[in-house]
């Protein structure tokens, strides 16, 4: 169960990719780990690559009020989750870097940003050129961001050329999947979390993907704690020991 939590919310710090066909709720999972930390007093930034942030903003809601366990007031959360968009255009990677810290560097009632999550980075491969060419653009990002201590997650669809270099470079690589049926899968291809198994391919199916966040209180009154995790109740776990057929398969 703790590695189920620590993955999706970063608590182990580093680099998340998650990687996954169209559909396969990769955003989901990475509003999961948003409002996880929002609940802890944590600012989010949500970095858009030319996209409609009035639209991701509709679609933004915590994953654990989906099932209506959740106690918290959402309004106390959505504060901590802050956005940035950076529209279709030859920017640099000095000037994306620039621009990226410089919004990092803003302080929220003292507190400074400490999660990034980055929306479809394949979009970089059609809108943005000289960071799509340049090879040390997504190393130096992903250094800085160790740097500082930012945990750093990146969406990025399965048939991008992009896929490679993200799944060197992160500290935890997660893939999505939907079976025949329609049921998401999770696999933990890298966790920089294990401590004695490190070949250890962590694999789950969903049963219902509403259920999967939880929000409670916990203690008596007067002294309680809000818990944000995932249901283990509402994972399936599967016996993986090879990722080869995820990654040759055609769809």
């Amino acid at each position: 169960m703790k590695l189920e939590n620590d993955f999706l919310y970063g608590n182990t710090g580093g680099t998340t990719a998650i990687i996954g066909e169209a559909n396969t709720y990769k955003r989901f999972l990475t509003f999961g780990s948003a409002f996880s930390s929002a609940y802890r007093k944590e600012h989010t930034l949500f970095l858009l690559l030319n996209k409609n942030d009035k639209s991701v903003r509709r679609k933004l809601q915590c994953p654990a009020r989906m099932n209506k366990k959740c106690p918290n007031n959402c309004l106390d959360c959505y504060k901590y989750l802050h956005f940035m968009n950076i529209v279709l255009g030859c920017i640099t990677p000095e000037e994306f870097l620039y621009f990226l810290f410089q919004q990092i560097d803003t302080k929220y009632e003292d507190k400074s940003i400490k999660r990034i999550i980055i929306d479809d980075l394949q979009i970089i491969e059609y809108c943005f050129p000289f960071l799509f060419q340049d090879p040390l653009f997504i190393p130096a990002l992903v250094d800085e961001c160790r740097s500082r201590k930012i945990a750093l997650y990146i969406l990025c669809d399965k048939s991008s050329s992009m896929r490679e270099e993200l799944r060197v470079l992160a500290d935890n690589v997660v893939c999505t999947n939907r079976n025949s049926k329609g049921n998401l899968e999770l696999y933990v291809e890298r966790y920089s979390g294990y401590n004695a198994i490190s070949s250890k391919i962590f694999a789950g199916r969903i049963r219902k993907v509403d259920n999967l966040f939880t929000c409670y209180e916990l203690g008596s009154r007067g002294n309680q704690q809000t818990i944000y995790e995932i249901d283990p109740n509402e994972i399936d776990n599967l016996n993986v020991y090879s990722m080869s057929d995820y990654w040759n398969a055609k769809k």
